[in-house]
């Protein structure tokens, strides 16, 4: 059996995510455009009439809340959705940010996730079958399939539905000219016939058609992004704020030091009780990447005073910074670096011709010939 957790409009679901985590969402909905286009939204933003390919002005006309797409904040919301769900399964195959395959060994467990999140998962023999039901999963549900709610799903799905499958729409509305309004009917013809008018595409349209056999290509192990980790051990308790708060600055100059060129959008701080040995966490997804201590330091203080409670008595203190990335280099700076000694050199090359002696000398010999020349056409 293989899971696939799906998250459909995954671009403004992302925001909402990381306004969740900053208490900043808007009731309203949230719309994300791309070149004054939505993109995606919310079901609040849907449910005011917002639907993709909206033009930003009518959707302003509107509550909802008008973002522009933010492609980093996307990237680190997935990693930070694949770590949660790393702490449920050591198997996951990403395939695209708002889709992944898993397998689980306690289905049952996955459920507090789900719920926290509202993604929508399915349960199923094999991949398309899974991916087919997670597509029409509720939000927040597991969605178990059986041979037979595979068949039912597969007979009832629109085929305009294939382009969420990632199906090419050339070939979606070719099966729509051909008169087919449902995947139902497909399922008579052969994959030799589909393969022949589309292709890889036709084989796999044929597989989701025809999902008999169980998926034996293994989830892959899930490879944990780099994370730089520092901590600080006390052989006496810390038990006052005033005692705590320099060793989390101290323990944050360390491991943004440990960052180099690298930034970071996600700052955790633990800290361990030394009578119960407990581990208290508290973690803050950031809006953008950081790397200085400064910008750093009032959130890992936040984070701190929220794990800070009356009888607790700090062994140690952890800080942990998540969701590296090297920061982009813009290339009009390596043009504005390079382009001056040219000019420069053009320039220098420039007054040198003027002030060469020989260039006037040249010029009447090259008029005289070009006279004699005229001279003997007109004779």
């Amino acid at each position: 059996m293989i899971g696939c957790l799906y998250i459909p409009d995954y671009p403004a679901w992302a925001l909402q995510y990381l306004d969740e985590q900053h208490d900043t969402a808007s009731e309203a909905g949230l719309a994300v455009v791309s070149e004054d286009r939505v993109l995606a939204s919310t079901p609040a933003a849907q449910q005011a009439g917002v639907t993709s390919g909206m033009m930003r002005t009518e959707v302003e006309d509107t509550a909802v809340s008008i973002r522009e797409r933010n492609p980093r904040a996307e990237a680190a919301v997935w990693v930070d959705v694949m770590q949660r769900l790393n702490a449920y399964t050591p198997r996951i195959e990403p395939v695209d940010t708002g889709l992944l395959y898993f397998d689980l060994v306690d289905a049952e467990a996955l459920s507090d996730f789900l719920e926290a999140t509202g993604v929508q998962a399915a349960w199923a023999p094999d991949r398309p079958a899974a991916r087919l039901g997670a597509l029409c999963a509720q939000p927040g549900m597991l969605h178990r399939l059986t041979h037979g709610d595979i068949a039912a799903l597969v007979h009832e799905l629109r085929i305009e539905q294939l382009l969420r499958l990632d199906y090419p729409l050339p070939m979606i509305e070719h099966l729509k000219d051909a008169g087919y309004d449902r995947l139902g009917p497909l399922q008579d013809v052969s994959r030799r016939r589909l393969q022949a008018e589309f292709g890889t595409q036709g084989k796999r349209l044929h597989r989701l058609l025809h999902p008999s056999r169980v998926d034996r290509a293994p989830v892959p192990l899930y490879t944990a992004p780099d994370t730089v980790r520092r901590a600080l051990h006390w052989d006496t308790p810390a038990v006052y704020w005033e005692q705590v708060q320099p060793a989390l600055a101290r323990l944050l100059s360390q491991t943004v030091s440990a960052l180099g060129a690298k930034t970071c959008q996600r700052i955790t701080v633990r800290v361990v009780d030394a009578c119960s040995g407990a581990v208290l966490c508290a973690s803050r997804l950031l809006h953008a990447p950081m790397r200085t201590r400064s910008a750093l330091s009032p959130v890992a203080h936040e984070l701190l005073r929220a794990l800070m409670q009356p009888g607790l008595e700090v062994a140690t203190l952890r800080v942990a910074l998540g969701v590296l990335a090297i920061p982009e280099v813009y290339p009009d700076v390596f043009f504005r670096q390079t382009l001056r000694p040219r000019r420069a050199a053009s320039s220098r090359m420039a007054r040198a011709s003027i002030a060469d002696d020989t260039v006037p000398d040249v010029l009447p010999e090259h008029s005289e010939v070009v006279g004699d020349e005229r001279a003997e056409v007109r004779g």
